[in-house]
């Protein structure tokens, strides 16, 4: 599961702490684990013993991109971007 967060936040789609603990529970839910976790996804606690076990990461709430034309840009720089 580590190793697709990090390949997401390569690909600069970050997930958030409530993704990845939905995740979590989707994961053991397909694979019929028995588990402890409630109400359709991972505890907290699950969340903070799995951050001590996987140092590398880094968690970060995300942040808005560019969508549009802003008010000091040039007409047609946004065509640019996206060409």
């Amino acid at each position: 599961m580590a190793s697709k967060i990090e390949q997401a936040a390569e690909a600069r789609f970050g997930l958030s702490r409530i993704q990845i603990m939905g995740k979590a529970y989707q994961i053991v839910k397909k694979m019929n684990v028995k588990h402890p976790f409630r109400d359709g996804t991972a505890g907290k606690a699950w969340f903070a013993r799995f951050r001590s076990r996987k140092e590398s990461l880094a968690i970060r709430k995300p942040q808005k991109t560019l969508t549009g034309p802003q008010p000091n840009d040039e007409k047609g720089s946004c065509r640019f971007l996206f060409c």
